[in-house]
């Protein structure tokens, strides 16, 4: 069987290059997923025959720029340990916001589940915080373009290239390979790009694939992937 990755250790947390960046953007409140949800992103404790001893946190819903904080409230009441498990449940969100709850899942250094749902958009981009990453058989993974604009109504050439930018570095200090950036942004903001299991392990979303999951569906570069409308 194959054994999971190791947590790093606490001395090194490649993490940081990308914090600095992607907090230095958070303010900045254009930048969303591509079409608002009422209900925001909750956090609740699973119990299931696949979570770890040490616990299991279920996150639901919308990820909104109150995420981050929130979820930091949720493992200071729960006391996660290193080790546990955040299981997502999203079809998006605010994308800074997506990628401040990925650096909060990655600095506790728990890991990360998406069992019999979708993680969309800015979820996908929380999901790569997890130190251990794995899907379920039904699981659905997407990335699309972010949508975002400012005081004039669009997205100025700098500031794209800025957000592009910062995304690269989160990718990057998430162990994520170049070419689920490249899938998101020839993606259109209207519609999802469901990663194929090929695509999961070779993009290196998922860091930890179980056997019986990966044999529920065709694995490698051939694989069909899936465009839909949101």
């Amino acid at each position: 069987m194959q054994r999971p990755p190791p947590f790093p250790s606490r001395r090194r947390r490649p993490w940081r290059r990308a914090a600095a960046v992607v907090l230095a953007l958070a303010a900045w409140g254009g930048l969303a997923a591509a079409k608002a949800q009422p209900a925001a992103m909750s956090f609740e404790t699973l119990d299931s025959p696949f979570c770890p001893a040490v616990g299991c946190l279920l996150a639901q819903g919308m990820i909104t720029t109150d995420t981050p904080a929130a979820f930091s409230r949720a493992l200071r009441e729960r006391r996660l340990r290193p080790g546990a498990l955040v299981v997502l449940d999203s079809p998006g969100g605010a994308t800074m916001a997506g990628m401040k709850l990925g650096l909060l899942i990655r600095r506790a250094q728990l890991a990360t589940h998406v069992q019999s749902a979708d993680c969309a958009s800015a979820c996908a981009y929380a999901y790569l915080g997890g130190v251990i990453r794995t899907v379920g058989r039904r699981a659905r993974l997407g990335v699309h373009q972010f949508r975002a604009s400012d005081e004039t109504g669009e997205l100025s050439i700098g500031r794209a290239q800025e957000i592009a930018a910062t995304l690269t570095t989160y990718l990057d200090a998430m162990g994520a390979r170049a070419g689920l950036l490249a899938i998101a942004l020839s993606t259109p903001p209207e519609r999802i790009r469901w990663l194929n299991p090929g695509e999961l392990e070779g993009f290196g979303v998922v860091n930890f694939a179980l056997a019986a999951d990966l044999a529920a569906g065709p694995v490698g570069p051939t694989a069909k992937a899936v465009v839909t409308t949101r």
